[in-house]
């Protein structure tokens, strides 16, 4: 059971535009990173299956109101994962995997239990300890920073909100 309390502080994050911010490079470092320990011929097999998912990104149809539009080009490093992709969810998923095992330590709570869990592009973390909005304010600052330097860009970008049990209504922490 979640025992929150008055002390507590919640914060919820959520990635702006995930689908379209990711990347080829950002799938291809996480791949990288999950068959770090793979043998060669699994490698291989990857790199060409991303050979296939980098084509895909950058030649996609979509149709709307009865009528098609190719959204790519030669550009294939730029473009980000269309919305409704077959393969879309799972790349997702897969980067955003790849960011939080590699940044666990910033869910880890200090000087109290920390709850967080994520789903999607949706994030929250419970902090029991009393935080102060500045404290928060800097945790966000470095979490987004570490995150661009994993995944070499600033092209996923996160938001956060703040909720203080102990706040008057109406009061932004």
């Amino acid at each position: 059971k979640l025992n929150i309390t008055k002390q507590s502080s919640i914060v919820t994050l959520d990635i702006e535009a995930m689908y379209p911010s990711i990347q080829i490079g950002h799938v291809q470092r996480a791949v990288e990173y999950f068959l770090k320990d793979a043998p060669e011929e699994d490698k291989e097999k990857a790199n060409s299956c991303l050979e296939m998912i980098k084509f895909g990104m950058s030649n996609t149809m979509i149709t709307f109101a009865g009528k098609y539009y190719e959204y790519g080009g030669s550009d294939a490093e730029s473009k980000g994962l269309t919305i409704g992709g077959y393969e879309s969810a799972f790349l997702a998923d897969l980067v955003a995997a790849f960011i939080l095992e590699n940044l666990d330590e910033m869910f880890q709570g200090d000087g109290g239990d920390t709850y967080s869990k994520i789903y999607r592009d949706d994030g929250i973390k419970v902090d029991m300890a009393n935080k102060t909005t500045d404290e928060i304010c800097d945790w966000y600052e470095e979490f987004q920073s570490r995150v661009n330097t994993l995944i070499g860009s600033d092209s996923l970008k996160f938001t956060m909100e703040i909720w203080k049990p102990n706040s008057p209504p109406g009061e932004v922490p």
